[in-house]
């Protein structure tokens, strides 16, 4: 099907701002770009919903969680927005995948 692709880069908005600042992160744990259809290899919907499980799953296991079987996990951000508060829920307990923790 075809269809339009918008895309701008980080400098592409300097000319309009009055002041800049800049943050170093880490890209594992920020960065899921979604650009592409499924048909391409990367930065599709695919790649971005398994980069939030593995982040999730990496704030439960640090919980002290487990997990079993395979799939995807993904956590609401009724219950975490950044894996805090977690250690109430899942530390000790074994996660049956795929699952969502709401």
């Amino acid at each position: 099907m075809p269809g339009w692709k918008f895309e701008m880069f980080v400098f592409d908005v300097f000319e309009f701002a009055k002041s800049l600042k800049a943050m170093e992160i880490s890209r594992t744990e920020e960065f899921a770009p979604l650009k592409n259809s499924v048909a391409e290899p990367s930065d599709n919907p695919i790649t971005c919903r398994e980069a939030l499980s593995k982040l999730h799953k990496s704030w439960v296991e640090k919980a002290g969680g487990k997990f079993t079987g395979t799939g995807e996990f993904e956590v609401s951000t009724k219950l975490s927005y950044d894996g805090e508060n977690l250690e109430k829920l899942v530390k000790g307990k074994t996660i049956n995948l795929p699952c969502y923790l709401s």
